[in-house]
């Protein structure tokens, strides 16, 4: 039994003079670092003034006399304007990412139109998302959740129209159309 009582009695000298001061300075440096991250951190955050972005894009395609024509709209969005006025009305309708919002600061999300222009430049010219900061004002985070959300909506309100399966005719007229090009 004395063999014990020393055995117990050097783990116990072990744990007093190794561990506990282990213990002790985690302990210090968790309550520093809980201390640390409490405090109130301010973002870089930068001011971007979406109403007169979306004014100026309304002036430059959508207006009545927009700058742009239907010759540059189309060149620039791939399509015509009254296919994307079309897209943008259906996505602003059915999903609320694009409905216009506003946050806890009182200021206004971007527009469905702002959204969708966005997805459309990048994916008719193949923009990066951070490089549309510039002209629109909009994050890269912001432009990419337009994309997910556009591709995702447009996807469930037009599949069963448009992402049909091929019938017979339609295979019969790929291939045609395949061997006359090539």
């Amino acid at each position: 039994m004395e063999v014990n009582d020393d055995s117990s009695a050097s783990k116990d000298e072990l744990i007093n003079n190794n561990l506990l001061p282990v213990l002790s300075r985690t302990t210090q440096l968790i309550l520093q670092n809980n201390a640390s991250s409490s405090n109130i951190q301010m973002r870089n955050t930068i001011h971007r003034d979406r109403l007169e972005v979306e004014q100026l894009l309304i002036r430059h395609y959508f207006a009545d006399d927009s700058t742009y024509g239907h010759t540059q709209f189309r060149r620039r969005f791939r399509m015509c304007k009254g296919l994307f006025m079309r897209l943008v009305g259906d996505l602003e309708m059915n999903y609320p990412y694009f409905q216009t919002t506003w946050d806890a600061t009182n200021q206004r999300s971007f527009s469905a139109l702002q959204k969708c222009t966005s997805t459309i430049r990048q994916l008719a010219k193949g923009y990066n998302p951070d490089s549309l900061d510039e002209y629109q004002n909009m994050s890269e985070r912001t432009s990419h959740e337009a994309l997910e959300n556009f591709c995702y909506g447009v996807v469930q309100m037009y599949k069963a129209e448009y992402l049909c399966r091929p019938t017979s005719t339609d295979i019969q007229l790929l291939y045609e159309a395949h061997e006359a090009r090539h």
